[in-house]
């Protein structure tokens, strides 16, 4: 359900849940993304200035729950270095997890994050990868595209500040552009083994799955901000307006 853009008003235990995802690259870029590229560096200066300032302004949102991408299976380590971080034994890597959300929660006076992130489901592309060498102009057209994705990463990432990637990250367009991708695939063994679209739904049903653990957070009162990969929040940002439980709060005028 969208809200619209008045300022936010106080904390009421009786308020609707209200909810705001933020988009980003994978700042220690582990290579698990489709789209591979070189990542700006989040330890230069002016990218750390732009950090501090922009975890400043999301504190305003004045979450009450911080919700990250990480496995479930880590969720006491992240806890104990958040926790040493609070006291100033920690310093912060260079992870989006630490590097955002370790200082909005911090900012937030909140005690523990939380994972929402969900490995019981993930993409899969090996069988799409298969059916696409057996369809060749299709291939070649996401082949294409594909790389036209990361020509135009690996450039914004050497040209852009920090601030402008990040808003370039929770963008409608740089949302639709990341979705589309799948849309150009679904075709894939179509009246066959529909690898596409099976593909396609499963990237679909990790993300249902994510954002049922954001919706168990979901009380009234709530303030959930939840930071995570954009190819992630690009599917959930739909889930959010469509979901008439939960009040939607626009990232663009936190970044």
């Amino acid at each position: 359900m969208q809200m619209d853009n008045s300022p936010l008003r106080p904390i009421d235990p009786n308020d609707p849940p209200l909810a705001m995802l933020l988009g980003t690259f994978h700042f220690s870029n582990p290579g698990l993304d489709a789209v591979k590229h070189k990542v700006k560096d989040v330890m230069a200066e002016e990218a750390q200035t732009y950090l501090k300032e922009v975890s400043y302004s999301l504190s305003k949102f004045k979450p009450t729950v911080v919700l990250l991408e990480y496995d479930q299976k880590k969720d006491d380590e992240i806890n104990k270095r958040y926790e040493l971080y609070r006291q100033e034994k920690h310093e912060l890597q260079s992870s989006e997890i630490e590097q955002i959300g370790f200082r909005v929660a911090k900012l937030s006076a909140i005690d523990r994050l939380h994972s929402f992130d969900d490995r019981g489901v993930d993409w899969n592309s090996e069988v799409l990868f298969e059916q696409l060498k057996q369809e060749q102009k299709l291939n070649d057209r996401f082949q294409r595209k594909l790389k036209s994705m990361v020509e135009s990463e690996q450039s914004s990432h050497m040209n852009y500040s920090m601030r402008e990637l990040i808003i370039r990250y929770n963008s409608p367009e740089f949302d639709r552009l990341n979705k589309g991708m799948y849309f150009i695939s679904n075709m894939a063994g179509a009246n066959d083994n529909f690898a596409g679209a099976e593909a396609s739904a499963s990237w679909w049903h990790r993300n249902f799955r994510m954002y049922a653990k954001l919706q168990k957070f979901a009380q009234k009162g709530a303030r959930i901000l939840a930071i995570a990969g954009q190819g992630h929040t690009a599917v959930m940002r739909d889930f959010l307006y469509n979901d008439p439980t939960i009040v939607s709060e626009d990232i663009l005028g936190y970044i």
